[in-house]
């Protein structure tokens, strides 16, 4: 886990307010959850990454011809050249 410390007016104004040994719990919990956070959303960007990279696979995928699409046209095409 990585650190994040909080600014220290935080801490100050925390520690008038609760006191040192009160003050550091709260400022500790603090810090994990920032870090938990960011750790998070880091996770979830690269989920959102994922999804997109899928979903413009599957509309490519969509877009592109398959080799029986080529074929279906070639057939097309030999049977209109045969009538003409």
């Amino acid at each position: 886990m990585s650190s994040m410390n909080l600014p220290l007016e935080i801490y100050d104004i925390l520690e008038r307010k609760v006191g040192r040994d009160d003050a550091m719990a709260v400022a500790k919990c603090i810090e994990v959850s920032l870090v938990q956070m960011g750790e998070r959303s880091k996770e979830m960007a690269a989920q959102c990454k994922l999804e997109a990279k899928d979903e413009l696979r599957i509309e490519l995928r969509n877009e592109l011809a398959t080799k029986e699409d080529l074929a279906k046209l070639q057939g097309s095409v030999k049977e209109d050249l045969a009538k003409l």
